[in-house]
């Protein structure tokens, strides 16, 4: 042994080397134990370990005691270098005076550039698994260092062969507790439907009858439910370490999901060993259901919020304006988290002025529904809240909304936007539309569409709103009906791939004078019928009908645009 290495310290570091091959979890880490052992136990300062797989030899990273750990790929055919020699040989190697130019032992050339070394092979089952090879010791390897490397090297080989024991028998039993579950996964949104289809699996898989699943949304709820003193002494236990308690007849196996505790399994009345291949197929199954759980519950919540913000972006009851009929209607594409961002309003001051916006938020989704609430209020502020003049011209609407919405809106969102104006006195409609599609206005023998201005949608281009959005006025007759709608409905198709929007026009054209209710009801019924898949968008509609004034059939009378006063001396701003 070298002058400047203390023996006790070789000794202590080797056992501590030993030890660690022993407590290895992996193949990598009692690699580097065996590798660091056998450096104390022979002075060298160098070292590295590799396997052998049948046709080569293989090491992913060198040892330097001063330096530590070393990634480099290093790869030996069979009787190349020290590894591939002693690997084929099953005998160890010393070269204690290597020639100037070893070609044939890379590891003196190579990136570890060793002057001298000692290779021993790692022995198994009559044959070799591997190598450790240490080198760059100060003073030449004797019998005795090899000795020692063999002893290093039959420990690693030991752990090594008890590792893949180890692994073997856990995919064994993968498995088998794949085989008791069916090979199933447990997939539901709904909260109930998962513990529902865990405790009729957990029946399956335990062979017991009595199996039930318990919520932990509060501890009122665990004390309410129906639950024996052992019953809850195991859950009470199960919920304390998460993870499965038992009584002589009980079970209970916790359910775990996004790191949170959600409930448990409750198993009673059979017996489970604790290394019965049912206990452990029964923990598998409480994982998954827990991951599953925490799933529902998180899209639960997602779809409570989305409903409640729905519930208020559509408002089904229009207010009642006289000399108008006006009906709506909402059909979600997709429910829950999924509802996308149609929303529609209502403004009326004053009499004989109703002011309609209907509008679409890119997208699906909490995040869409929050920025269609951002919108519709951020408009009903201008219109309700006085900040615009009233009756209101809808482009300087569309204009203030678009000012709102200047850096609220992310990069990939975007809304579009009609806004329209209805003067039953004058018997007109003005509209603007940000990006909108044009309404189908329906009279006595044609349909029709406005030929509007469009603007683009708002979030696509923000220098668009420095004036108002252009408008267009459109007269109205008695009974003339108005449809403005979203493009979930216009965008349906049928087998052969043609647009509902084409076929919109002559299933309107035998509507005029209908009810707005009925005419809703129609589209609505032609477009189930026409669509060859259900729809991929939501739909709103609103249905505008200029009534007949009372006691006449004839149309209400014509002012001048930008001259309207209403029934109670309020005037539109020019």
């Amino acid at each position: 042994m070298p002058d400047d290495i203390d023996p006790r310290d070789s000794v202590l570091g080797t056992l501590e080397g030993l030890a660690a091959v022993e407590a290895a979890a992996s193949v990598e880490a009692a690699l580097r134990a065996a590798v660091e052992a056998a450096c104390a136990a022979t002075a060298s300062r160098r070292g590295l370990a590799g396997l052998f797989d049948g046709e080569a030899v293989t090491a992913g990273e060198w040892f330097d005691v001063t330096e530590g750990w070393t990634g480099a790929p290093l790869r030996w055919e069979l009787g190349e270098g020290a590894p591939g020699r002693v690997c084929e040989s099953g005998t160890p190697l010393a070269c204690n005076d290597l020639p100037g130019s070893a070609e044939c032992l890379p590891e003196t050339t190579g990136v570890l550039r060793l002057s001298r070394f000692a290779c021993v092979p790692m022995e198994a089952g009559g044959g070799s698994m591997g190598f450790i090879e240490v080198g760059d010791r100060p003073s030449e390897y004797t019998a005795d260092e090899v000795r020692c490397l063999r002893l290093v090297a039959r420990s690693t080989a030991r752990r090594l062969t008890a590792l893949a024991d180890r692994e073997r028998q856990d995919a064994e039993q993968r498995l088998r507790t794949e085989a008791l579950l069916g090979g199933r996964e447990l997939f539901s949104l709904d909260p109930e439907s998962v513990l529902a289809e865990a405790v009729s699996r957990a029946r399956e898989v335990t062979g017991a009858d009595d199996v039930i699943a318990v919520r932990l949304e509060s501890r009122r709820q665990l004390e309410a439910a129906e639950l024996g003193d052992d019953d809850r002494a195991v859950l009470e236990e199960a919920f304390r370490t998460r993870a499965p308690a038992e009584t002589a007849r009980v079970l209970a196996v916790p359910l775990v999901g996004d790191d949170r505790l959600l409930g448990a399994l409750l198993v009673r009345g059979v017996l489970l060993p604790d290394a019965g291949e049912r206990r452990s197929a029964l923990e598998a199954l409480a994982a998954r259901a827990g991951v599953a759980l925490a799933h529902a519950l998180l899209y639960r919540t997602q779809a409570d919020i989305a409903q409640r913000l729905q519930e208020r972006l559509l408002p089904l009851d229009p207010p009642e304006v006289p000399g108008l009929d006006v009906a709506v209607a909402y059909v979600s594409a997709s429910h829950g988290a999924g509802r996308g961002g149609d929303f529609i309003d209502f403004y009326s001051r004053t009499g004989g002025h109703l002011a309609v916006v209907i509008g679409d938020v890119a997208g699906k989704g909490v995040d869409a529904l929050a920025t269609t609430v951002v919108v519709k209020y951020a408009l009903r502020a201008a219109v309700a809240g006085g900040t615009l003049s009233w009756p209101t011209r809808p482009g300087a609407a569309l204009q203030e909304v678009h000012n709102a919405m200047l850096g609220e809106l992310d990069p990939e969102r975007f809304v579009t936007l009609l806004f329209a104006l209805a003067s039953v006195r004058r018997g007109t409609l003005e509209l603007a539309t940000a990006g909108h599609p044009a309404p189908f206005v329906v009279r006595s023998g044609a349909v029709e569409r406005p030929l509007m201005l469009t603007a683009p949608a708002i979030g696509v281009d923000p220098e668009v709103a420095l004036s108002p959005y252009p408008s267009e006025v459109i007269e109205l007759a008695s009974g003339d009906l108005v449809v403005l709608f979203t493009d979930g409905i216009t965008e349906l198709r049928d087998a052969r791939g043609a647009f509902f929007e084409d076929a919109i026009p002559d299933l309107l054209a035998g509507l005029h004078d209908r009810p707005a209710p009925e005419v809703v009801a129609a589209l609505l019924d032609g477009a189930s019928r026409f669509a060859a898949q259900p729809p991929a968008d939501d739909i709103a509609l609103v249905c505008l009908r200029l009534l007949p004034r009372p006691g006449t059939g004839e149309r209400p009378s014509s002012a001048a645009p930008g001259k309207d006063s209403d029934e109670d001396g309020g005037r539109r701003e020019t």
